[in-house]
């Protein structure tokens, strides 16, 4: 048992330096993956951005025999960008922060071609930090034939908003003045996180937004709610909750078989504290003991035979005598010389006529030694 104890910790250790090294490795690729990715992005803006200027700069220079760009085999790109960059940039889970901007806050722009202008929030990103602003930030991408056709679009280019972190924009809300009481649009710097509350069985985390310098609890954006409409195929609710099956306390809530199919029989991680599991592993040793004893004298010398045969003939001296006798595996295995010690004999009961016998020779001696004793003590003195 201790062995398989030893083997189990051992195996639990491994495991987590493992991980350790797992985790450190998945890191490392996260992060080379995501550097990847935003220099791909930041590049192609740059060549699009170089290329503009290059653009620009010719038709400046040739003036009325400048190229006509939006004409030819790249008339349907002409002031587009490419898709790719709408794509955003993952974030790794260790290095995200929280958002205090929900859909349906009104927010205002720091950065980009709309900074100063305010709208509201259409769609939030957690995975990249990034919000999508309702008629902000907007981009011309070329649509191709099969998207055209499919939603009915004539124009091969269309106008759409690009994401932006939300550490780019601000939360914007009614405040009442200090001094007249008239609400007004104030732009939110800091906001705190209160009040939070994580449910156990959804899992949901619920808390306040608070402007620390007023101590003003931020309002929710009301939500829209969803309306869901009966089909004939739906299941109804009193079917779904109905209970189909009660377990009683005389069955088992699920067969035996069960377990073995939910975690491994033979795991090297599960640890064993049942009697059946300990007698059978005592009853292993045991065999495996013997086993090597059997080996042991399959081994044998013919000079080790000699002595073990002699061994035996002792063994049989001492049991003759009533002296114990070591056994023979154990012999094998320490390879010493053996203190042989007395086998103690079982006490045969005593008669009344014995102990009679007994205390008739005590009485005696005792008698004997109060008369000579004074006579003993006159001649000393003497």
């Amino acid at each position: 048992m201790q062995a398989v104890r030893r083997r189990v910790e051992q195996a639990v250790r491994q495991t987590k330096r493992r991980q350790v090294i797992k985790k450190n490795r998945i890191k490392h690729d996260y992060g080379r993956q995501r550097k990847m990715e935003g220099d791909m992005v930041k590049g192609m803006a740059v060549r699009q951005i170089r290329e503009a200027h290059r653009m620009r700069k010719e038709d400046y220079e040739l003036g009325p025999i400048a190229p006509r760009r939006d004409a030819g085999k790249d008339a349907e790109h002409y002031g587009t960008i490419d898709n790719q960059r709408f794509n955003s940039i993952t974030v790794p889970p260790w290095k995200r922060k929280w958002c205090p901007i929900e859909v349906g806050d009104r927010v205002i722009m720091l950065k980009g071609v709309d900074a100063g202008k305010i709208g509201v929030v259409d769609d939030k990103d957690l995975e990249s930090e990034q919000l999508r602003i309702k008629d902000l930030n907007m981009a011309s991408i070329h649509l191709p034939e099969w998207l055209r056709s499919a939603q009915g679009h004539n124009n091969p280019t269309g106008d759409f908003p690009m994401n932006i972190s939300w550490h780019d924009v601000r939360l914007v809300h009614p405040l009442p003045h200090p001094i007249t009481g008239v609400e007004r649009d104030v732009i939110v710097e800091n906001l705190e996180r209160r009040e939070v509350y994580t449910d156990d069985e959804t899992l949901e985390t619920e808390y306040e937004r608070v402007i620390p310098e007023l101590d003003y609890v931020v309002p929710w954006p009301k939500k829209h709610e969803v309306v869901h409409e009966d089909h004939d195929s739906d299941t109804l609710r009193i079917t779904v909750e109905q209970r189909t099956w009660l377990p009683t306390i005389n069955e088992d809530p699920f067969p035996p078989s069960v377990i073995d199919e939910l975690r491994n029989k033979y795991s090297k991680y599960r640890v064993p504290d049942n009697e059946n599991f300990a007698k059978r592993r005592m009853a292993h040793e045991e065999n495996k003991k013997t086993r090597d004893i059997k080996w042991m004298e399959s081994m044998r010398t013919p000079l080790q035979e000699l002595h073990a045969l002699r061994a035996e003939e002792r063994r049989k001296e001492l049991r003759e005598k009533g002296l114990e006798a070591p056994m023979p595996e154990i012999e094998l295995k320490r390879g010493k010389p053996w203190k042989w010690k007395a086998r103690p004999r079982e006490q045969e009961p005593v008669d009344d006529e014995f102990l009679a016998r007994i205390g008739s020779m005590l009485a005696e001696k005792k008698a004997a030694g109060s008369g000579t004793a004074p006579a003993e003590r006159q001649k000393v003195k003497a």
